[in-house]
This record gives C-alpha cells, structure tokens and sequence, in this order.
C-alpha cells in the first residue's frame, strides 16, 4: 500500500535550497529578514552513497560552498533563469549522518538522494549501500515522518535517460525495504508515459517534476542559440562542467503542459510540481494542471522576496 504524503504539505522546498540541513546560504542573510521558509517542508540538498567531489568545493563541517560565487553556477537576475554544474559535491550518506544534523530535525522533511554510477551493477550496488546505511540511522531520528526523493534524472552526474525507467524501478525495489515514503525527481525529458510506468510501482508514492533540463535538451536549438547565443557560460569557464542544467522561469510552461499530460494517464499519484515558479501566480497554474502541491528553488536565489507569499499562496489554494 502506497504511504500518504499528506504530512509534508503543500509546498515543498527544492532539493538544497537551504543546503544540506537548514543551514542555508550567505545571501539569504542580504534580505532585510532573512528568507521567510516557514510553511515549507525542507528537503535537504542531494548526497550519493559515497563521498563526490563534484565542480564546487565545500567547507567542512557546514558543508556550504567554499567559494561565495562558485564559477559552476550561472545566474541571470534579469530573465529569472540559471545553470549549474555542481555535480553533486556532498560528503556522502555515512559521513553526513555522522554529524546527526538530519537526527535532530523534528518536523517533516525528505532526504534526496542520486547514484553516480550509470552501469547497472553500479547504480544498484550504490543503491544497496545507501539503503543500508539510512536503515541503521533512522530509529535515531527524531521526527517520525522522514521521506525520500529518488532522484534519477539531474544532468549533471550524466544520467542516461534511455534507461531512466528500468533504473528507477530497480531502485525503488530496493528502496523499498525502508519504511518510508518515496518520491521519484524527474526532469522534463522523461515523458508523462514514462513516468506513468514509474508511478506504477507499490513503493513509489509520488513523482516530483522537474529537475533542471540539460543545456541542449528538450527545447529546439533555436530557444537555446537565442538564450546563450555564445553557448554555454559553464563550458566557456571551464570543460569539465559541460553545459549544466537549466532552471527558472522559463520551465513554468512546460511543467504546466507535462503535468496535464500525466494527469490524463494517472489521477491518483501525488504530483508535487515545480520549475520555473516566480510569483505566487504561479502556484495556481500547477495546481489547476493537476499538481497535489508544490516545490520552488531558483526563485530563492533571483526573486527571494517572493518565497513567503508563493508558500502562502500554496497553503490558501489548496486549504492546508
């Protein structure tokens, strides 16, 4: 039987927008009162199942970036828009757990978590390895109602989206075994029907959309030659970062479309929809498109102003 999410609300944070366990971001500080996240059920910023050094370095202990302005991010204030090629830089599911951050969380939250190796007998065995760890540490925390997001599509670990269903389901068979709810994070690139057959499985209690989309991706190259006419500014600063992923306002639309789409295949999967939200506007879109609640992200970082009323906007709309 799938697990209700009814306990985490109706407005979710993305996956790390205030880090890995609340500690959030220097510039969160440069808002006369800091960012208001209350209303908002935290998700903490994505590990693996071992240490990843990933494009962007992190100071011990805290976790946060090293550098104020990492050249792995690209952020454009004017058109509410960024890339990035963080890849992933987190200490690891054991070593994390070590500083018993996530044990002390009271409230509903979910931890997020990606495989690094594409190869079946990697992704599986790096599965199998996190899941054992988690299971260990989870009678240690305090809030009763910790949940998971599966992520299988972020572009910049190199996730192969011709197998993203079979991964998936593998994944939750695994996953599974822990007593908890999960979600799968996909990106747009993975197709309502797809999702529909991940949706599926008895241990997947919700999808999350969407995740950012690749540079190149998804879009006719005329969109990105007249976003980027030089290309990528991640690539021209450094090759190993290739192009990143794109979030902001510009995936709206499109969320609004895939979230309908889905919604014609499956009425009863718990969609929590975000990409591309920066008004309070925005929340009705999705939730009129068929999304059960909602998740925000880049608009913490070019819009902050706006996160209150987008999380009041959620909670007024959907009576919660």
């Amino acid at each position: 039987m799938k697990k209700s999410l009814t306990a985490y609300g109706p407005v979710w944070d993305g996956a790390g927008v205030r880090g890995f366990s609340k500690e959030g971001y220097w510039y969160h500080s440069l808002f006369p009162g800091g960012i208001r996240f209350e209303g908002s059920t935290f998700v903490a910023k994505t590990v693996t199942a071992q240490a990843n050094q990933g494009n962007m370095d992190l100071r011990p202990f805290l976790y946060t970036p090293e550098d104020y302005f990492p050249d792995c991010i690209h952020v454009d204030l004017v058109q509410g828009i960024a890339l990035n090629s963080v890849g992933l830089a987190n200490p690891g599911i054991e070593s994390f757990l070590t500083r018993k951050r996530w044990q002390k969380l009271q409230e509903p939250f979910f931890i997020s978590f990606m495989t690094l190796n594409t190869p079946e007998e990697g992704y599986l065995r790096e599965t199998e390895y996190f899941k054992n760890v988690l299971k260990r540490s989870l009678p240690h925390f305090c809030s009763r109602q910790v949940g998971l997001q599966l992520n299988v599509s972020c572009p910049n670990v190199g996730a192969d989206m011709s197998t993203i269903v079979k991964k998936a389901l593998a994944q939750l068979s695994i996953l599974g075994e822990l007593d908890m709810p999960i979600v799968v994070k996909l990106n747009l690139l993975v197709t309502p029907q797809e999702a529909a057959r991940i949706a599926s499985h008895p241990r997947c209690d919700g999808l999350c959309i969407a995740n950012t989309v690749p540079f190149g991706k998804y879009y006719e190259a005329s969109f990105w030659d007249k976003l980027f006419p030089k290309g990528s500014p991640l690539l021209a600063r450094n090759e190993k970062y290739g192009g990143g992923g794109l979030s902001g306002k510009l995936l709206l639309p499109e969320v609004v479309k895939w979230v309908r789409r889905f919604r014609e295949l499956d009425q009863n999967t718990h969609v929590n929809a975000g990409g591309g939200i920066m008004h309070a506007n925005d929340v009705e879109k999705l939730l009129n498109a068929g999304a059960n609640s909602i998740s925000f992200a880049t608009v913490a970082m070019v819009r902050p102003w706006r996160v209150k009323s987008i999380i009041s906007a959620a909670h007024y709309l959907t009576g919660r």
